[in-house]
């Protein structure tokens, strides 16, 4: 059994390259900000997370059957989450000491649909290209005991991950070429959830079941199961909740 006490070490957890106490604080940024080359970094990093197992070690503490209850079925669930991100961040930082998590601005491709310029997640959110690749196939992947089936997408970094069974690459929902981002990434529910709940406990509560179960629902595959972090994408779209619930502090 895992718990947030138990797992919290891993925040001082290193690799042997760069000392995480000696990591500098960079802000995060928006992943469409980011240049190819600083993409491609933060991929290194995950590719060598999977090599080492890294990846994995926090894959297995958020589908703990206790720690999944913490991070979902209280009011925990923002500090369990940010808690999490922040370790794997700093898991990161160890292997490349100016690495952050970006995040996922989903709010600018809700207003890019909704102006008419994309029509689907497949068309709308290049994030989920530029992290798996093109979508390959119907199959079924099992991460963490939790079996998954969708459209599979093994390009980098995912080529690297291996399910339970020996397999290749991750499972995202099937439909993503016809599914459409939920109005809860409309920028003006966005901002008008934050404004008009002012205390943080109802505003952490709000956005658990809105925004971000929405997105985890639509998304598919392992997303809205406790093997979420199991794609990526996972992470930048914590860093997400991660920006919104300062943006709340600030406000209030």
């Amino acid at each position: 059994m895992k718990s947030l006490i138990s797992w919290t070490v891993l925040l001082g957890f290193a690799g042997k390259q760069t000392p995480v106490s000696s990591a500098p604080v960079i802000p995060r940024q928006d992943w469409y900000a980011l240049s190819r080359s600083e993409k491609n970094r933060f991929l290194d990093a995950i590719e060598t997370a999977l090599d080492r197992g890294l990846y994995q070690r926090f894959l297995s503490y958020h589908v703990d059957r206790i720690s999944a209850r913490q991070a979902h079925q209280t009011c925990a669930f923002a500090t369990w989450h940010q808690v999490y991100l922040r370790g794997f961040e700093r898991m990161l930082q160890s292997l490349d000491a100016h690495l952050f998590i970006p995040y996922w601005n989903i709010m600018d491709e809700y207003q890019d649909l909704h102006d008419g310029h994309c029509d689907s997640y497949l068309t709308c959110s290049a994030v989920l290209w530029d992290i798996g690749g093109p979508p390959a196939g119907y199959t079924s992947r099992r991460m963490g005991n939790v079996t998954a089936t969708g459209t599979l997408y093994a390009q980098r970094p995912m080529h690297k991950y291996r399910d339970q069974d020996g397999q290749m690459g991750i499972v995202r929902g099937e439909f993503l070429d016809w599914d459409q981002h939920p109005p809860s990434a409309q920028w003006e529910r966005v901002l008008d959830q934050i404004v008009s709940t002012p205390d943080f406990s109802r505003y952490t509560r709000l956005l658990q079941t809105t925004l971000h179960d929405n997105v985890h629902d639509t998304v598919g595959g392992f997303m809205p199961t406790n093997a979420s972090p199991s794609d990526v994408v996972f992470l930048l779209w914590h860093s997400t909740m991660d920006m919104l619930l300062y943006v709340h502090r600030q406000c209030h």
